[in-house]
């Protein structure tokens, strides 16, 4: 049927009342390579790779929501921007970040380390910083082993591990401190443990 429509020239830059087009419903279904195919290269300009629906979500944006491993490597190739935002101000890997898809989380990474430490969100949440907050620890420990390592970041996702009182992902940090920094692990121990106490 598709490949009907697009023999009639179809309109594959054509969007819905969420201004969603073909493309982002694609992505965000089970993968299925030749329907992403026939979309893309359906589009001479590409422009359907970067169109966005009306909370801002790139077909890569949909993708990483819906932990779809297949559409996000598929997309990225194609030549989907990595560091597309959406009206939540977040990139692709923060929404696989929300929805707790380290699969996706790493593939990013592996992509561009420097989206490690790429803020998201208006409260300017780093990944990691969301990942600790969402208590989502197998998404910590795959940020954690692609980088985002420094004393700052760990206070900082220590900090918000406590808040929210996410044990393991604090648990995680620590075990990370103990490896690398060991001269501030009687300082991060005592600030986890005062935060709990309050």
């Amino acid at each position: 049927m598709v490949k009907l429509l697009l023999n009639l020239k179809a309109d594959t830059d054509i969007a819905d009342d969420f201004e969603k087009t073909a493309l982002h419903y694609a992505s965000e279904k089970e993968c299925d390579l030749e329907m992403l195919k026939l979309l893309v290269t359906s589009d001479p300009d590409r422009s359907t790779l970067e169109a966005q629906d009306n909370d801002g979500m790139t077909p890569l944006h949909v993708a990483a929501k819906t932990g779809n491993l297949c559409s996000v490597e598929f997309l990225v190739e194609a030549g989907s921007s990595l560091f597309s935002r959406n009206k939540s101000d977040n990139l692709p890997i923060h929404c696989a970040v929300e929805n707790e898809y380290p699969e996706v989380v790493k593939y990013f990474l592996r992509k561009n380390r420097r989206l490690v430490n790429a803020p998201g969100t208006k409260k300017d949440l780093k990944s990691l910083d969301m990942a600790c907050e969402l208590d989502n620890p197998k998404v910590v420990k795959v940020l954690l082993k692609c980088g985002t390592s420094s004393v700052d970041d760990l206070d900082r996702a220590l900090a918000i591990s406590a808040a929210n009182n996410s044990i393991s992902c604090a648990r995680i940090c620590i075990k990370v401190y103990r490896a690398n920094f060991t001269s501030f692990l009687p300082y991060v121990i005592y600030n986890f443990l005062r935060m709990e106490l309050m």
